[in-house]
C-alpha cells in the first residue's frame, strides 16, 4: 500500500504543476509524498556536472575526427578526463594535461585507428536524382504540408522551402533526399496523373525509390545528421502509407539508435533556435511513430519513458520562429492558438500509450528488485490510468477539442485525430479484460471493461461518421490503424452478445463497424492497407462464413473464404470520397428515424456503470459533443468515486500487470529545463 500512495502522490504532484486548473486535491497520508516530488519542479536526472562538462574531451580521446558522439550515465568513458584531473591533483600538479595531448601521444595506432577496409567509402557527389518538373514539384511540397507535417511537424515550411528556392537539393545529396521523399508523400494527395509516372506502382514510388540507404553498412562510423534522421522520418511515412508497416518498424528502431548515438534523446540547455528545434521535432516524430506502431503491431517499444530526457517541440508556429527583433523570436502570439499545440498534446497521448503497452502487455512479469513489494490490484493500476487518460483530456486546450461543428482547419481535422487516438487509448486499456465467456443474462454493463470499450469504440466512430458527412478523411496510415483497431473490438463486443438488441445485424453496433467499412472503401486507393481491412470487416460482419459483402471488384459470394483477398488494383487518383457499394439485405443500414440520435440511449447512460470506492477526489469528465451527445459539457464523477473495472473478471484474456504506475511524470515534459 505505501508503494501505491507514494507514487500516486507523484503523479498527484505532477498534475498540480503542469495542469493548475484541474483540481487534483489530496488524501494520500502526510508524509507520503518523496521530498524530490515536493519540490517546486521536477528535477531533470541530470549528469553531474564535472562528468558531463568533460564530454567533449572525449570525443577526442576516442578519435581523431571532430565526430561527435553520446555516452551515456552508465558508460564509463565520460569519467576518464575526471580520472585524470584526480590523478593530476594526486600528484600534486596544479592543472592536468589536456586529455588529447597526454592520451593522444601514447596511444597505439593499430589499436586505435580505424582500418581502411573498415570504412564505408561514400560518395558525396550529388547522385542523378530525377526531379519532378518544378511546378509540379511545389505542388507536392505543398500537399506533403497540408496533408501530412500539418499532423507530424518534421520540417519547418519557411526554412525548407528557402532551400529549395535556393537550389540547395542541386548541390547536396542529403537534402536531396528530403526533398524526394517530401515529393513521394504529396504524391499520395495528388490527383495529378503523372504521381504514377506512366507505370502501375504506386503514387509517388518513382522518387522514393531513388533513396538509397545512406549507411548500407554496419561498419559506417560516421554519425547522424539532422538530414540523415529526417530522411528516416519520411520514408518511414511513405513505407507507412504503402503498407509496410513491419518495415516502418524495422527502420524506426533503427533511427532511434542512430539518434541516441548523438545524444538526440536528451535535453538541451540552449536558448531556443531552429537547429535544436528541428532535431527535436525529428526525435519525436519517431517516437509517436514507435509507439503507436508498437501498440498496433504488439511489439515492444524501443525507447522507454525512462530512456531519453528531451522537452516536447516548442508550442511556436513555423511563421513565428524568426522575428527581426532576436527577443521575439519563437514568440506566438497569445490570440492566436498554435498548430503545434496538436503535436505536443499528442506525444503526451504517447507517453501514455507507451506506459499503457508495457503496464497491461508485457511479456514477462517484471521483477521487484527494490523494497520486495507485491504489485497492486490491476483494478488499481487500470484505475490510475483511467484518472491520467481523463486528466489528459481535460488538458487538451479548447481549439483542441472535439467539435462536430468546428469549421476552422486543420484543427477540425487535428481534434478528430487526437479523439480517434484517445479512444483507441482508452480500449488499449480494458480489451484484455472483455470476458471470453458470455452469460445471457447479464448486458454490456454487468462488465466495466465492455461497457468502457463499448463506449468509446463508439464515440470513435462517430467521429469517423462527422468526417465522412463533412466529405473528407484523415488520410492518415495511423489514424485508419487505431480505427481499425477499435473496430475490431466493437465486432469482438457484437459476436461475444454484449452489443444492443437481440440480432446484431441490425444493432446500433453493426452500423458502426459498416462507418469503418465506408471509411476503408473509401480510402484504400492511396492506403491499401485500409482496402485489406475492408476484406477482413466484410468476412467478420458476414451472416454465413462463406460469404462476403458484395461488391463490384470482389469475387464472388460463392468463394470459400481463403480466395476473399481481392487483388490489388491500379490506384487511381480521382477516388469518390463516399464510395457507393450494395450491403446484403441483413446489412441494409437502418431507417433514418431508427438511427437518428435520439432514437436510441447507450446503456451508460440509463445504468450506472459498476465502480469501486477511491481514495481520488472528485473530477469532472470532459464529454466532448458527438452525433450522439450535441452539447459539450463536463459531467461529474460520483463523489469519492473513479471508474474503474470490477475486481471480478470472469475467464478474462491472459495479461499481466506491473507494479510501477507513476504516471503523470511521464505526461509532462518541461521546456524550462
Amino acid at each position: 500500500m505505501q508503494v501505491i500512495l507514494s507514487t500516486s502522490g507523484k503523479c498527484t504532484h505532477l498534475l498540480a504543476q503542469y495542469l493548475p486548473e484541474v483540481d487534483i486535491g489530496t488524501e494520500l497520508t502526510e508524509g507520503s509524498i518523496d521530498e524530490e516530488s515536493s519540490s517546486s519542479k521536477i528535477a531533470r536526472n541530470e549528469y553531474d556536472p564535472s562528468v558531463s562538462a568533460l564530454g567533449k574531451e572525449v570525443n577526442k580521446l576516442l578519435s581523431n575526427s571532430a565526430e561527435k558522439r553520446f555516452f551515456g550515465k552508465s558508460s564509463g568513458i565520460p569519467y576518464t578526463p575526471l580520472i585524470m584531473q584526480k590523478r593530476a591533483q594526486y600528484l600534486g600538479k596544479e592543472k592536468a594535461d589536456p586529455i588529447h595531448q597526454t592520451l593522444f601521444m601514447k596511444r597505439r595506432e593499430q589499436f586505435w585507428d580505424v582500418q581502411s577496409y573498415y570504412s564505408l567509402r561514400i560518395d558525396d557527389s550529388l547522385p542523378d536524382y530525377d526531379f519532378p518538373e518544378e511546378d509540379f514539384m511545389l505542388s507536392l511540397v505543398n500537399l506533403y504540408f497540408t496533408n501530412h507535417n500539418c499532423y507530424l511537424p518534421l520540417l519547418h515550411r519557411p526554412t525548407f522551402e528557402n532551400d529549395l528556392k535556393t537550389g540547395l537539393h542541386r548541390i547536396d545529396y542529403m537534402f536531396a533526399g528530403t526533398v524526394l521523399l517530401v515529393c513521394a508523400l504529396g504524391a499520395r494527395n495528388s490527383y495529378d496523373p503523372r504521381v504514377f509516372d506512366g507505370c502501375n506502382k504506386e503514387a509517388g514510388w518513382q522518387w522514393f525509390e531513388q533513396i538509397t540507404p545512406f549507411r548500407t553498412s554496419l561498419q559506417d562510423r560516421s554519425t547522424t545528421t539532422l538530414y540523415e534522421l529526417q530522411i528516416h522520418c519520411l520514408s518511414s511515412l511513405y513505407l507507412e502509407s504503402v503498407g509496410l508497416w513491419e518495415s516502418v518498424w524495422t527502420q524506426v528502431g533503427l533511427a532511434l539508435g542512430l539518434a541516441q548515438d548523438v545524444g538526440a534523446h536528451m535535453h538541451r540547455s540552449n536558448p531556443p533556435n531552429a537547429r535544436d528545434e528541428l532535431w527535436k521535432r525529428a526525435f519525436w516524430v519517431l517516437m509517436f511513430l514507435d509507439v503507436s506502431l508498437a501498440c498496433l503491431l504488439g511489439h515492444a517499444v524501443t525507447l522507454h519513458y525512462e530512456d531519453f530526457d528531451l522537452d516536447f517541440p516548442l508550442e511556436c508556429d513555423d511563421m513565428f520562429w524568426d522575428h527581426p527583433d532576436p527577443a521575439q523570436n519563437f514568440a506566438q502570439p497569445s490570440e492566436q492558438p498554435s498548430e503545434i499545440s496538436f503535436f505536443v498534446n499528442l506525444l503526451k497521448l504517447v507517453n501514455i500509450m507507451s506506459y499503457i503497452k508495457d503496464t497491461v502487455y508485457y511479456s514477462r512479469k517484471p521483477l521487484i528488485v527494490l523494497g520486495g513489494q507485491h504489485r497492486p490490484p490491476e483494478t488499481e493500476i487500470i484505475s490510475n490510468l483511467d484518472s491520467v487518460l481523463e486528466r489528459w483530456i481535460q488538458s487538451i486546450p479548447g481549439h483542441l477539442r472535439w467539435d462536430p461543428n468546428r469549421k476552422e482547419q486543420p484543427f477540425f481535422n487535428q481534434s478528430g485525430f487526437l479523439y480517434i487516438t484517445y479512444q483507441y487509448a482508452r480500449i488499449l486499456i480494458h480489451r484484455p479484460y472483455i470476458p471470453r465467456t458470455f452469460d445471457s443474462q447479464t448486458t454490456s454493463t454487468s462488465y466495466p471493461p465492455v461497457a468502457t470499450c463499448l463506449e468509446a469504440a463508439m464515440s470513435c466512430l462517430d467521429v469517423v461518421n462527422v468526417q465522412k458527412q463533412r466529405g473528407y478523411y484523415i488520410e492518415s496510415l495511423n489514424v485508419m490503424a487505431f480505427v481499425n483497431s477499435v473496430t475490431l473490438t466493437l465486432l469482438l463486443i457484437v459476436w461475444s452478445g454484449y452489443g444492443s438488441g437481440s440480432d446484431p445485424f441490425i444493432s446500433r453496433e453493426m452500423q458502426s463497424v459498416f462507418i469503418s467499412m465506408e471509411m476503408m472503401k473509401a480510402i484504400e486507393n492511396r492506403l491499401p492497407s485500409a482496402g485489406a481491412f475492408w476484406d477482413l470487416f466484410s468476412e467478420l460482419v458476414s451472416s454465413e462464413p462463406t460469404d462476403v459483402v458484395s461488391q463490384s471488384a470482389g469475387p464472388s459470394l460463392t468463394q470459400r473464404s481463403v480466395h476473399k483477398k481481392r487483388p490489388r488494383e491500379v490506384p487511381h487518383p480521382q477516388v469518390p470520397i463516399q464510395p457507393q457499394y450494395p450491403y446484403p439485405t441483413q446489412f441494409q443500414p437502418l431507417s433514418p428515424e431508427y438511427a437518428s440520435p435520439g432514437s436510441w440511449t447507450s446503456p451508460l447512460e440509463t445504468e450506472q456503470p459498476a465502480l469501486y470506492p477511491s481514495s481520488a477526489p472528485d473530477l469532472t469528465v470532459y464529454v466532448p459533443s458527438t452525433e450522439y451527445n450535441t452539447q459539450a459539457t463536463y459531467v461529474p464523477y460520483p463523489t469519492g468515486y473513479l471508474p474503474a473495472p470490477q475486481p471480478y473478471f470472469p475467464d478474462m484474456w491472459p495479461t499481466e500487470v506491473s507494479s510501477d504506475y507513476d504516471l503523470g511524470s511521464f505526461l509532462y515534459h518541461s521546456n524550462n529545463g
